[in-house]
């Protein structure tokens, strides 16, 4: 008998077209139908009408010519859940005011509860067999999408239901799309399926409808699905494979899109945990932590607080890929005939490599900002400065400038005097350690897109961190690098040994190109300084040294740069040094211990340095005068 009336439903209605077993889709008669949008759904002892567009039941039957038999406990739709191969397990009976009833099969009958009959997605065939689902809140949300050819799909329990992995292979390797009810519960469960599948899936996205649409089922009463598409072509898609990271020894940064974490190596304490500072942002604001990265309830704890304040759904994926890159081996063995390796590529030869730490370092009041300056110039202002040099140029650009030293007047005054192009350097003045400002970094570095950046100077910028230890050196050094920029450090050596830069060895270690003041010596308006090449990974046998001299005149500082072929030993150097081992000295004890000069050209050297500040004579005997106080270093 149920066959029969079927028969004549189906005969009564256009458009009709089989979606699957027991299941069709037709034109509604009450409504001016252009897409089908009325569901007929045959069960074991009724057949089911649904217009998705809202029309009544009574309606439908009206318009079909048919009446409906009196039941006061129909349901308004049935939801069956099978299994792989398409046996059913459970059915969901949907009553007015959105009540459902489980019910499990035994035999051949349908009884209340679920009984044994485990969770399964609904629709699992279909999505089985789909190459691309769409996951909704509500099996009548999947039926909509589904009259529309689209495979769809709802865990049974919802927002409430509290594991979802066990779906998770399902959508290995699929599209999927997630249309979330538009309610924090619902946006809720849309993070956690974001965070489930995203390692597994080829892609996900995540719609979010416009209001008023409380739902799919609610959207598409108001609009065609023409309409949802174009809200699924804008919406954001997460892909594991389109993740972009950076991996140091001291810096791990994951990014995709808006969204990126940024990690940078702290201290293990006795427990055995490691932990690092981490810095999270998105479009929504960025916040910081620290997080135990070998510890994988910390990774756990630190990523739901993050999800709390900027939610996304992957910083738990976020955080188990970084702890991989951190504790994956390194160590490659490289047989030397079967590689090549690039030449140094420069931005300024031979001051300024592209990749890894250049640096200049010498005592205070040495022009060691100025000089960073003058290479400024050259980048900025397409120049090279005149003398007798093999300077080359590579590139051209912007400059960044971060200053720990100064202010931004004598850096002003300094840049106008040397005539730098003022439209491609930018100043920032820094008051927290280098490693804390690398989100901020980043940032400025995106928006100004600089040629080189500086850092002026090393001691400050690793303020607050143990600057003699490895764990410092190789942080810094590593963020350095990972801001993908050439940079150059300017650095002071400490008091007690002059030709070392402040700090670990390992930050000589770890630089590729280093350039040390060995000299100053100043002789009104003229001011001389030599540089002498300590470290270069291009060392070509050559012995690396110029000279250079700033010339003051008025508002224009000029600038002389020559090539010299060994470094001199030089009087006003050998004083300084001698005065800096015995302090207090009379002109002949000087004579005494530099025999190869004639004693009035020891005093000659003695009233330049004086002259300039560099010495003082009390009683008779020379010595060394501190540093003022702006050029006090604090180490």
């Amino acid at each position: 008998m149920r066959a029969e009336y079927l028969n004549i439903l189906l005969s009564r209605l256009s458009g009709v077209k089989e979606v699957r077993p027991g299941q069709y889709i037709a034109r509604c008669p009450a409504h001016d139908d252009q897409h089908p949008s009325l569901s007929i759904k045959v069960t074991d002892d009724r057949i089911l009408l649904h217009c998705f567009a809202g029309c009544k039941y009574e309606e439908i039957l009206r318009a079909l010519g048919l009446q409906k038999e009196a039941s006061p406990n129909e349901p308004e739709d049935v939801y069956i859940y099978r299994n792989a191969e398409g046996k059913p397990l459970f059915r969901k009976l949907r009553f007015p005011g959105k009540r459902f009833v489980i019910e499990h099969l035994r035999d051949v009958y349908w009884v209340k509860g679920q009984g044994t009959a485990p969770n399964v997605l609904y629709n699992l065939p279909e999505v089985r067999a789909a190459t691309k689902v769409y996951i909704v809140e509500g099996e009548k949300d999947a039926d909509n999408l589904m009259r529309f050819g689209l495979v769809a799909t709802t865990n049974p329990h919802g927002a409430s239901e509290r594991d979802l992995s066990e779906y998770a292979e399902h959508f290995r390797d699929k599209e999927v799309v997630l249309i979330p009810d538009q309610d924090e519960q619902g946006r809720q469960l849309a993070q956690r399926w974001i965070e489930l599948l995203f390692p597994l899936a080829k892609s996900v996205k995540c719609i979010e409808l416009p209001p008023p649409a409380k739902d799919v089922s609610d959207f598409l009463t108001n609009h065609t699905i023409e309409e949802l598409y174009e809200l699924e072509k804008d919406a954001e898609e997460f892909a594991a494979f389109a993740i972009k990271e950076e991996v140091s020894e001291a810096v791990v940064s994951l990014w995709l899109r808006h969204i990126r974490l940024v990690l940078t190596r702290g201290r293990q304490d006795t427990r055995g945990f490691d932990f690092w500072n981490y810095h999270a942002e998105t479009n929504l604001g960025t916040t910081s932590g620290r997080v135990a990265i070998n510890n994988l309830q910390a990774r756990r704890r630190e990523a739901a607080t993050l999800e709390e304040q900027l939610p996304t759904g992957i910083w738990a994926y976020l955080f188990e890929r970084a702890a991989e890159r951190i504790t994956r081996p390194t160590t490659q063995l490289i047989c030397l005939s079967e590689t090549s390796a690039p030449p140094p590529s420069f931005l300024l030869k031979p001051f300024v490599l592209r990749d890894g730490a250049n640096i200049i370092f010498g005592p205070g009041g040495t022009l060691k900002s100025h000089l960073a300056l003058v290479f400024a110039k050259c980048i900025a202002n397409n120049w090279l400065p005149p003398g007798n040099h093999d300077l080359e140029l590579f590139g051209t650009g912007k400059v960044l400038f971060f200053d720990w030293e100064d202010d931004i007047s004598p850096f002003l005054d300094r840049a106008k005097r040397l005539k730098l192009d003022l439209d491609k350097i930018f100043y920032v003045k820094c008051t927290k350690p280098f490693i804390d400002m690398l989100p901020e970094v980043r940032g400025l570095i995106e928006q100004v897109n600089p040629a080189l950046i500086v850092i002026d100077s090393l001691g400050p910028a690793i303020a607050g961190g143990n600057a003699f230890s490895l764990e410092t050196a190789a942080a810094f050094i590593s963020a350095a690098k990972s801001l993908g920029r050439p940079f150059l450090i300017v650095a002071h050596p400490p008091k007690q040994a002059k030709e070392t830069v402040y700090g670990s060895v390992f930050f000589e270690n770890l630089a590729r190109n280093i350039f040390q003041i060995d000299m100053f010596l100043p002789e009104p308006p003229y001011v001389t300084l030599e540089l002498s090449n300590k470290k270069a990974s291009y060392f070509d046998g050559a012995n690396f040294a110029y000279r250079v001299m700033f010339t003051f005149l008025g508002t224009k500082t000029m600038t002389q740069i020559d090539r010299i072929r060994a470094l001199p030993k030089t009087l006003a150097l050998q004083i300084v040094n001698a005065l800096a081992e015995k302090s207090h000295l009379t002109l002949k004890e000087l004579k005494a211990l530099l025999p190869e000069f004639p004693e009035h050209q020891i005093k000659k050297e003695l009233q330049k340095l004086k002259a300039f500040g560099r010495v003082s004579v009390e009683d008779g005997k020379w010595f060394l005068l501190d540093l003022q106080p702006e050029e006090e270093v604090p180490f």
